[in-house]
């Protein structure tokens, strides 16, 4: 994997890869601290609306404000390269955990579920918003043990349409995706959250 340049910051090495962005640990000049650094390429663009949607999530995680959300705290544009930095977190998400260890007991799912869920309860009570993209992958569980969210490419807030361009091109993760999400309905609320909350759940404790 070809390492980017992006001026401020020193990429130290991978630590996820999505459909569309790598996130690499990083330390940020300015500031001498440790960041997760998510990095799209140009030629990473693959669907319609993957820049737009790209744009719009560090947008919408640096508006929302909860704890239990990966805080932004840049954003910009180098060479082709689009990227924002974000609060890294010390520990792994929840789809490795679950490669690595296997299904939790239920005692240890629910209280990953009931974490995730207020978080997700705080966002609809505040901000009207739902994630669309609950999923282990975007669940980070801390060294701490505390929970966190991340990834809101997909996020939209209620009674808004789809920032997708393409009618006919649902975007999502077909395990976890509710059902009026998979028809594409722009009228999505919290049940869709609920719904793949529900689908993570039962992953985490069957595998």
């Amino acid at each position: 994997m070809e390492k980017p340049t992006i001026p401020g910051y020193d990429l130290l090495e991978p630590i996820g890869r999505g459909g569309m962005a790598t996130v690499w640990r990083a330390r940020q000049w300015s500031l001498d601290r440790i960041v997760a650094l998510k990095v799209m390429e140009v030629d990473a663009w693959e669907q319609p609306g993957d820049w737009q949607r790209f744009r719009a999530e560090a947008e919408i995680a640096a508006k929302w404000n909860h704890p239990g959300l990966c805080q932004i705290y840049d954003a910009g544009e180098t060479d082709g390269i689009t990227f924002y930095a974000m609060e890294y977190v010390a520990g792994v998400s929840l789809g490795v955990r679950l490669t690595n260890e296997g299904p939790m007991s239920e005692a240890q799912a629910l209280t990953v579920a009931d974490h995730v869920a207020r978080i997700l309860g705080a966002v609809w009570t505040k901000y009207n918003a739902v994630h669309c993209d609950i999923k282990p992958d975007n669940i980070l569980l801390e060294s701490s043990g505390e929970v966190r969210i991340t990834d809101f490419g997909l996020a939209r807030v209620s009674g808004h349409a789809t920032m997708n361009p393409d009618a006919n091109y649902i975007v999502g993760t077909p395990n976890y995706l509710s059902p009026e999400q998979a028809w594409g309905d722009d009228h999505l609320d919290c049940r869709t959250d609920i719904y793949a909350l529900g689908m993570t759940l039962y992953h985490a404790v069957t595998g």
